[in-house]
């Protein structure tokens, strides 16, 4: 009992007593203080990283839906290049692909029709789409074709604080603004298109990466292919797109026209409002 006792007491000062060495107290706060600060700025950083990809994918994917007529590799290369640019990411690194997809009411489900990569990241399969895209897209109308646009980037935390290197995944779709499909001319001069050419749909679609040539299964389909219903869809889209610059031409005429006159009325009225009062 007596050492119960002592052994309270002891206790009991111990908790009343204040003193202490700063450099003692230091020496376990600091590091860590150290490691909350880096943590907390490794965490903000990747939900900025995070947020700036996911806003770059959205341009591009806005920038792409108001095409007319066709895109080919070396737009869809330099959309990659724009890609790094918004991202303040120029390293090999990056990837982006752009595939478009095609809803068959029947089936239920997307399939693919072409699909683009440049950079880090893979065309997109059917397989995959189906299996990890698919939840992701809308229910749509028989026929209705979307453009995915996906990037990716690797991203590695600055300080060690338990978080290892990974990257960085984005996504987006949209329907194309002019026109209901999006076409892909291949560098062999090709025009990707469902229209006419149901058999590239059934076989698969059609993929290009960094300059390799698609596979000859994929190509297979363009044997069968109707280039007259390919041909009116292209001249379809070229009449949308002269009646398109013929509007905004007329809307730019309208708008320079009110702000002239805007312009003269304000410089008017300043003019007889300040020669008025100083005289």
């Amino acid at each position: 009992m007596t050492y119960l006792k002592t052994l309270s007491a002891r206790l009991r000062a111990f908790g009343k007593d204040s003193r202490g060495y700063m450099a003692v107290e230091a020496a376990i706060l600091i590091p860590i203080m150290m490691w909350l600060f880096a943590a907390l700025f490794v965490l903000f950083d990747v939900y900025r990283q995070q947020n700036q990809s996911q806003k770059a994918n959205y341009a591009i994917g806005d920038l792409i839906s108001r095409q007319f007529g066709v895109v080919d590799d070396t737009y869809l290369e330099n959309a990659h290049t724009l890609f790094k640019i918004l991202n303040r990411n120029e390293t090999d690194s990056t990837g982006l692909r752009v595939t478009t997809v095609i809803y068959d009411i029947e089936d239920e489900e997307w399939n693919r029709v072409w699909s683009v990569a440049w950079g880090a990241i893979n065309p997109l399969t059917n397989a995959d789409l189906h299996t990890t895209l698919s939840d992701r897209l809308p229910v749509a109308a028989d026929g209705e074709e979307l453009v995915v646009v996906e990037t990716i980037e690797a991203y590695a935390p600055l300080f060690q604080i338990g978080l290892q290197a990974f990257n960085i995944s984005t996504y987006s779709f949209t329907r194309a603004r002019y026109i209901p499909q999006l076409p892909f001319e291949t560098p062999a001069g090709d025009i990707v298109t469902s229209f006419g050419n149901e058999d590239i749909v059934a076989s698969g679609g059609y993929s290009w990466q960094n300059g390799s040539a698609a596979t000859g299964t994929e190509l297979a389909a363009y044997e069968g292919r109707d280039d007259s219903a390919v041909d009116e869809f292209l001249e379809g889209v070229g009449v949308v797109e002269e009646e398109h610059t013929e509007y905004n031409n007329a809307l730019y005429e309208a708008y320079s026209t009110t702000a002239n006159v805007g312009g003269n009325g304000n410089g008017n009225g300043n003019g007889n409002g300040n020669g008025n009062g100083n005289g």
